[in-house]
């Protein structure tokens, strides 16, 4: 089986995610300390949900440039549609399920979403140039 392939910029984007991932957990951690639980599942729901989901498609992509270039314009188009359900379901739980403040949630999710929906679009750019 194929390695994936490991270049100086997969590592600052492994970097990134892990960096943005402590840091929402440390925050989660200073929400509870001061008693605010809401900012606790804003954060987790909002922002680290995101963020792995965001890690699984570079890692995917990751792969799918590995075996194939047709394969991974599949999944860059694919992905439109499965990060639109999946921003909807998350929406859907955190307001409808765990009752989080609307405003707060909703743009945290989106914001972070856009950021790292802009770190995916240079990624699989910079695979689809190297292949």
């Amino acid at each position: 089986m194929d390695k994936l392939k490991v270049e100086s910029f997969s590592t600052i984007i492994l970097y990134g995610y892990i960096v943005m991932i402590l840091k929402s957990i440390l925050a989660g951690f200073v929400a509870r300390a001061y008693d605010r639980p809401d900012i606790m599942g804003i954060l987790f729901l909002g922002t680290a949900t995101p963020i792995l989901f965001s890690l699984w498609n570079c890692i995917f992509m990751n792969y799918l440039g590995r075996r194939d270039k047709q394969k991974l314009y599949a999944f860059n188009i694919y992905q439109f549609i499965v990060k639109a359900v999946f921003m909807s379901f998350m929406t859907y739980v955190g307001v409808v399920w765990f009752s989080l403040p609307t405003m707060a949630y909703v743009f945290t999710l989106c914001g972070t979403w856009f950021m790292f929906h802009i770190i995916e679009a240079f990624y699989s750019q910079q695979l689809i140039m190297e292949l």
